[in-house]
């Protein structure tokens, strides 16, 4: 800006910015383009009715944008930069204060001839400064000594402008373009190595993450390791364990095996003494009934009367049978 500010021939210099957006004003959706007034009061729109912005959610309109949407002084402008990441627009709603004529398109809308070249937008509204976040200018608008004084559609007025046209040509664009080249290249450079640095410290923290992750990984495989040993060994050890209890339980069954041969042996013998019992208790009730019987026989010989003598002997001899008869079971 200062170096066509001081280009022999320009009066002045001020930057715009401007943007294009798409909008919606009692149900009329349109694309507009909102550009920024300045405090120089170049190219500054003329009103007609109302007045020109005053604040930052305030806009004036072009008669042809009124005519157009139908949108008056009061209404509200609402505009979408939902899809416009770099949009610099700052309010989203903007009141109308003021219907103005866009000096830089004096002509009829619908004649050949306007200054504005190659506008797609349906219209033009005006915000002040401070409605946009931006730090780079998208116009510049300069006033040309002498040139105020000159008929705009005539040839002095043409040749004084071609000739500040093309000294920006010469002596401004080429150094400006390659200045701007310089400043937006520098500016991505920075960009791209904040960004790589930023990856490189999010690669070494992502390195270190996965190092870790390793260093867990491995542990857990370790231990799994000592674990599986572990098991190895404690199931060796049950299966020894369980070895030793079989041998034992064998060795326990034998052994009961064993005692209940044994048992089954000494039941046998109890039986058969039993049985030697029983006979024997049926010899003798045998033979004690066969000793009665003899000595009921023995005392049937005993002739009566007898003497004293006589009846002691034969009580004695009767006494002895029975003794020996009682000996012959057993013996």
């Amino acid at each position: 800006m200062d170096a066509l500010k001081a280009l022999d021939g320009v009066a002045d210099a001020v930057g715009v910015y401007s943007e294009t957006v798409h909008a919606k004003v009692n149900d009329h959706e349109v694309s507009i383009a909102v550009c920024t007034l300045n405090d120089r009061g170049i190219n500054q729109p003329y009103v007609l009715s109302g007045r020109l912005p005053e604040s930052a959610d305030e806009t004036a309109v072009t008669t042809a944008f009124a005519d157009e949407t139908g949108c008056g002084i009061g209404d509200v402008i609402a505009v979408d930069t939902t899809d416009d990441e770099e949009s610099s627009l700052l309010c989203s709603r903007f009141t109308v204060t003021g219907i103005v004529v866009d000096v830089q398109d004096v002509n009829n809308a619908k004649g050949a001839t306007a200054f504005r070249s190659g506008q797609s937008e349906d219209d033009t509204v005006f915000i002040l400064p401070e409605a946009a976040d931006s730090d780079i200018y998208t116009q510049v608008c300069l006033t040309v000594d002498g040139a105020a004084e000159l008929f705009c559609y005539s040839d002095a007025y043409e040749e004084k402008v071609a000739q500040v046209t093309d000294a920006i040509e010469t002596q401004i664009k080429e150094n400006r373009e390659q200045a701007r080249y310089v400043e937006v290249t520098d500016e991505a450079k920075e960009k791209l190595a904040d960004a790589k640095a930023e990856a490189e410290e999010s690669f070494a923290e992502a390195e270190q993450q996965l190092s870790d992750a390793r260093a867990e990984l491995d542990k857990g495989w370790q231990e799994l390791s000592d674990g599986q040993e572990e098991f190895d060994a404690e199931k060796q050890q049950a299966e020894d364990g369980f070895a030793e209890a079989r041998d034992e339980i064998a060795a326990g069954k034998q052994q009961i095996a064993d005692g209940s041969a044994q048992l089954d042996a000494a039941e046998q013998q109890l039986s058969e003494g039993e049985a030697q019992v029983a006979s024997g208790k049926q010899t003798l009730s045998a033979k004690e009934e066969e000793t009665y019987a003899q000595l009921d026989l023995s005392l049937i010989h005993i002739s009566e009367p007898t003497r004293l003598g006589m009846i002691s002997y034969a009580v004695f001899c009767l006494k002895k049978k029975r003794i020996s008869a009682v000996n012959s079971i057993f013996f």
